[in-house]
């Protein structure tokens, strides 16, 4: 029998909720990001997407510059702009029903 490498078949620990709850509360509250700072690494994010995201608000912030969605967006590589551009709508509506404080409609929405 052939032995395995076990570390290879297991994932690394992960909280896809958890990562967009970050993220959405950075968008929400620019403040919120000078809590985060001190504890997340971009490299603590477990979707490369998150990672992406998170790095882009973190030079924003290192530039004194407000954290907006569309700031973000622009960071983003062009393939992926193009996908959010199709599901804008979608995304401004789960913000409206999230500050709305209907955060299981929001979710439906973006999910």
């Amino acid at each position: 029998m052939i032995p395995v490498d076990v570390s290879i078949q297991k994932l690394p620990p992960q909280n896809i909720e958890a990562e967009q709850a970050v993220l959405a509360a950075i968008l929400l509250d620019n403040q919120a990001i000078n809590k985060v700072v001190e504890t997340l690494r971009v490299e603590d994010f477990y979707k490369e997407s998150h990672r992406r995201i998170f790095s882009a608000m973190l030079e924003m912030n290192e530039k004194n510059e407000a954290v907006d969605l569309y700031e973000v967006f622009d960071a983003e590589p062009p393939e992926l702009r193009e996908l959010k551009q199709e599901t804008q709508n979608d995304l401004a509506k789960a913000q409206r029903l999230y500050s709305e404080k209907q955060f299981a409609e929001a979710q439906v929405q973006l999910f």
